[in-house]
């Protein structure tokens, strides 16, 4: 995969992501990976990566699929079987809408795959960052602090405990940075960066139940932004969960209140339901 500049916003909003997942896959497998057992695929600009013993499609997904070139109906079936050799029934293969061929949905439809909820992916520049504005303290944290580091990502995200031993598997990692909001001595939001040149993915934002609405996103997104900017990066990607009328997410409010801009709702596709183990 070739490095575009960061004017070139179309190829970075899915790039940066799976980039960045397929990096935090290898720090898992470098570690060790415990009973997970982290894979990742890449192939002319496709990220596919699972963890064999988590069904969760979270943790088996697809990004890039008809970006960096036209997909083939072979890609497809690359991507299939790779979650078939991995046992996964339960895995996303995330679309743009400007993935080509125009025939790629018909080909997952076809294959029994369908509509999922829908993902914003969103972007902004450099220029006029905010600042932070939280009581909270904001601290960029190491592999001392993993522990806090994972109490909160695992808490707000709803992670199992399985993926505790590894959900700081990026801290100290070469191109991360990590910051945690504490109150007092208590740690309540987390915020990661991964930088590939003169762009920046922004992941890992989560905020305790108990501390939502008192500024600690906002501020560790200001504070993510503005430490990138000093080592010259000049396009962040991020992304969330659709704002729906009728399902608010205040993440992505958030993000619109940060200066970022809406490029597209990347659509989700999910197994057929039969495929998909009893619960």
């Amino acid at each position: 995969m070739t490095n575009p500049g960061p004017d070139d916003i179309a190829y970075w909003l899915e790039a940066a992501e799976g980039r960045a997942w397929a990096d935090m896959f290898r720090a898992i497998a470098d570690q060790g990976g415990g009973g997970l057992d982290p894979w990742v695929d890449e192939a002319d600009g496709v990220v596919t990566f699972a963890l064999k013993e988590l069904g969760w499609g979270f943790f088996n997904r697809s990004i890039g699929l008809g970006m960096d070139r036209p997909a083939t109906e072979a890609d497809v079936d690359r991507v299939l079987d790779g979650f078939s050799s991995k046992g996964q029934t339960d895995f996303t293969i995330q679309i743009g809408p400007s993935a080509r061929p125009a025939a790629l949905e018909a080909w997952l439809e076809a294959r029994g795959l369908r509509r999922g909820r829908r993902w914003a992916k969103v972007w902004r520049d450099a220029v006029d960052l905010p600042g932070e504005r939280t009581e909270l303290r904001i601290e960029r944290v190491g592999v001392e602090q993993s522990d806090d580091w994972a109490r909160v990502v695992l808490a707000a995200f709803e992670m199992p405990e399985s993926v505790r031993p590894y959900a700081g598997a990026t801290l100290g990692r070469p191109d991360w940075h990590h910051f945690l909001a504490y109150d007092g001595d208590l740690a309540v939001g987390a915020g990661g960066t991964y930088l590939i040149g003169e762009v920046a993915w922004l992941g890992f934002g989560a905020t305790l139940e108990s501390h939502r609405g008192r500024g600690s996103q906002s501020a560790i997104f200001a504070r993510r932004m503005r430490e990138a900017a000093a080592l010259g990066v000049r396009l962040f990607i991020t992304e969330t969960g659709e704002d729906l009328p009728d399902d608010p997410n205040p993440s992505y409010r958030n993000m619109l209140r940060g200066g970022f801009h809406l490029a597209y709702q990347r659509r989700n596709w999910l197994p057929p339901m039969e495929a998909l183990p009893e619960s």
